[in-house]
């Protein structure tokens, strides 16, 4: 769902018009010092209990007027403009609370966005304008933390004690057959009853 929120003169163009025939420049430069989307509330508890972190691109990001408009003498208008635009593609993600067990499952649900911004600059005859576009990606995910039962832990305890248990007769059972291909054969300490396999030294 594209869409875009600015910063422009086009909807009062006669007042801007007249500052420019009083020699007036409009200066659009600008620093981003902060944007962000979704409550500060649930990106608090997000952080605090899930670990998540946040990345803002665009903050303290700066753009000068002067950097691509060169200044006109006098009182010269010029009739270029700076046109900026800041491209967000914005991506959802659910983050669902079910350490407190309820009846209803009716779970808090705590909503994060994170975006990936692009700038471009342009120079040209108009409006100047300062430009925050938009698009929200269709995919959106979703992180669960619960607490798990005493059961489910030891169940896992117990299959993993099992798998080492299996995984480590299986490797010493390959090893025992290693030796005996490699035609080293194990011999009896003295005084014990010699069993099959063994040699006669």
């Amino acid at each position: 769902m594209p869409g875009n929120f600015h910063i422009s003169g086009h909807h009062f163009p006669e007042v801007v018009q007249n500052l420019y025939l009083m020699g007036h420049r409009l200066d659009f430069t600008h620093k981003v010092n902060h944007i962000s989307l979704g409550k500060v509330d649930d990106r608090k508890f997000i952080i605090d209990n899930f670990g998540a972190k946040f990345e803002f691109e665009l903050d303290g990001m700066d753009t000068p007027q002067k950097k691509h408009i060169s200044e006109s003498e006098g009182d010269f208008i010029t009739p270029d403009a700076l046109d900026t635009n800041y491209f967000l593609e914005i991506s959802q993600t659910d983050y669902v609370d079910k350490r407190e067990i309820k009846k209803d499952n009716n779970y808090q649900k705590y909503e994060a966005f994170r975006f990936r911004a692009v700038k471009h600059v342009k120079v040209e005859q108009g409006m100047p304008g300062i430009y925050f576009r938009y698009d929200l990606s269709p995919i959106r995910i979703l992180y669960t933390i619960s607490m798990q039962s005493t059961s489910d832990y030891l169940v896992k305890i117990c299959a993993v004690i099992g798998g080492i248990y299996v995984v480590s007769s299986i490797l010493d059972s390959l090893l025992k057959q290693g030796i005996e291909l490699l035609g080293f054969r194990p011999t009896e300490s003295p005084g014990k009853k010699r069993g099959k396999g063994f040699s006669d030294k």
